[in-house]
């Protein structure tokens, strides 16, 4: 790597073998650097590396106001705890998300996430994520940040995992989870309890739907019109409460499709056959 300029005494802007632009991060790796120096591989403890979120002036810009150790707390918590195949930008989005949380805390604002309850009832995995991320930043820096941040380090993973980068979808989709499950609740007049693994089964499908519902190549599948009726047939009011999902989420501007209305249907209607063998049916 040949340095291109220092940004602080711990990240460089860089050139690599191909002359294309990274931001090489180790500890005093920009100390009395200049143009044309070249850096060794065992210096560098991180590379990061321009995309169409982080264009190179904007990764320039957050990389050189980022601590060192904060990057390699969230490089190893990911690697260790995620399963998302590119992680460059959620290991960005949660060491800026970190870094400005500490700054917060040390300067006595108080922070409250409006999706608190339902990032840590709908999303319980990511939430605990979250908890443990924060444990491992008191350790490192002796800074307890306030519960909250945990279910606003979830909403990263979550994030990651299914909306692509875009952290308003994210946000979006947990409100639109959150309604679906009233609005199910209210149609088979029974009590859906989140930490239910009925519940959650439930609460994944939705996720994956979402996901698919934002995927830019949603492809077409063979029409399931059979399935749709063998429901409707053994149960018409997981049906009829998929239509009135279908109904909420075309309100919202998503497109459902007939295959799309089935697996809602059959998921509705295994959540209201295991909501009849639990308690009564009267909690989930």
């Amino acid at each position: 790597m040949d340095v291109i300029r220092a940004l602080n005494n711990n990240a460089v802007l860089c050139t690599d073998a191909h002359g294309t632009q990274a931001i090489c991060l180790g500890k005093g790796i920009g100390f009395g650097r200049k143009l044309g120096d070249e850096i060794r591989d065992d210096a560098v403890e991180q590379v990061f590396r321009p995309s169409s979120a982080h264009p190179i002036a904007n990764l320039t810009a957050l990389l050189s106001e980022l601590s060192l150790d904060i990057v390699n707390l969230v490089v190893d918590f990911v690697n260790t705890h995620s399963q998302v195949s590119e992680t460059q930008l959620l290991v960005l989005g949660l060491a800026d998300h970190i870094s400005f949380a500490i700054e917060r805390e040390e300067s006595g604002i108080e922070f409250s996430y409006p999706l608190m309850w339902e990032v840590s009832t709908l999303y319980p995995e990511e939430f605990e994520l979250g908890l443990k991320l924060l444990d491992q930043v008191e350790k490192a820096t002796s800074v307890r940040l306030a519960r909250d941040e945990a279910a606003a380090v979830a909403m990263h993973f979550i994030n990651a995992q299914f909306v692509d980068g875009d952290m308003t979808k994210a946000e979006n989709t947990t409100k639109e989870i959150s309604a679906l499950l009233d609005l199910v609740s209210s149609e088979l007049q029974c009590h859906l309890r989140p930490s239910s693994p009925t519940v959650t089964r439930f609460v994944t499908h939705l996720r994956y739907l979402f996901a698919r519902l934002h995927s830019p190549s949603r492809e077409a599948d063979a029409p399931l019109h059979s399935m749709l009726a063998a429901i409707e047939h053994d149960d018409a009011a997981a049906v009829r409460v998929a239509r009135l999902v279908r109904s909420k989420l075309e309100g919202q501007g998503h497109a459902i499709n007939d295959n799309e209305l089935a697996y809602i249907a059959l998921h509705v209607a295994r959540l209201h056959s295991a909501l009849g063998t639990e308690q009564g049916g009267k909690d989930g």
